[in-house]
């Protein structure tokens, strides 16, 4: 019983000091530098888009913490779609890039998928990244590109520069704006500023350090200024041998 007694006299002498040595610890974890990820775009639509080509759209990663943010891995959900990294270590106040590119071979129909990023964020060590594209080839969406994809050749037949234009298969007066493209490989796109028997032409250039012998591929994202807002995503593609 005396045994007893001193067990639980000398608890209540230490249980002070560990509480202290606890409490120390956990400021010193708070206190020392952490990075910290920032996605301000999880989210994209592509709209409508054809089947059988590529769809690309990247993903800016800021760290926003005070210690560098190393990225672990970028994980997608399906097989269709690639998530190649600009870089895995992000020093802080500094970003990074992920890139979905989504074949949409095979896909008739509206699709979302996503992909998942893993950092060094103690916070935030998981993220979320997705996308839909609507490759439903019975749908009759209020805008289109004629041709539906942009094809710039290779060797012999490479083309540098393309026409082709969008159709409004409407007479609701309609703006027409950029919502993204493939900056690697296209250098300028210009639209016509007034539609013409419905039809807007639009003249894309590629980039001067796109190389013909190799295979590229991208893609231009309209939009149009309908209630729904609506969109279209036009692949583009060449180089190589096919």
């Amino acid at each position: 019983m005396r045994f007893h007694s001193m067990l639980i006299g000398l608890a209540i002498f230490l249980m002070p000091m560990m509480l202290s040595s606890q409490t120390e610890n956990q400021t010193q974890a708070v206190s020392e530098p952490q990075p910290k990820i920032e996605v301000p775009e999880t989210s994209f639509n592509f709209g409508y888009a054809p089947s059988g080509y590529y769809l690309l759209h990247s993903y800016i990663l800021k760290n926003t913490g005070e210690d560098t943010l190393h990225i672990k891995h970028v994980r997608t959900t399906c097989g269709c779609t690639k998530a190649p990294l600009t870089k895995r270590a992000v020093p802080p106040g500094d970003s990074t890039y992920v890139t979905l590119i989504f074949n949409s071979t095979r896909y008739y129909h509206k699709v979302r998928k996503a992909a998942y990023i893993t950092s060094d964020d103690p916070q935030n060590p998981r993220v979320r990244i997705d996308f839909t594209a609507d490759m439903d080839t019975l749908a009759k969406p209020i805008i289109r590109s004629d041709p539906p994809a942009l094809d710039f050749g290779s060797k012999d037949d490479f083309k540098t520069e393309k026409r082709f234009h969008i159709i409004k298969d409407t007479k609701e007066k309609l703006d027409l704006t950029i919502v993204d493209y493939t900056k690697d490989i296209i250098k300028e796109i210009k639209i016509d500023k007034k539609w013409k028997k419905n039809k807007r032409k639009v003249t894309l250039t590629l980039s001067n350090e796109v190389n013909p012998h190799i295979f590229f591929k991208g893609s231009i994202t309209f939009e149009a200024s309908d209630s729904l807002r609506t969109r279209i995503t036009v692949p583009v593609l060449g180089g190589g041998i096919r």
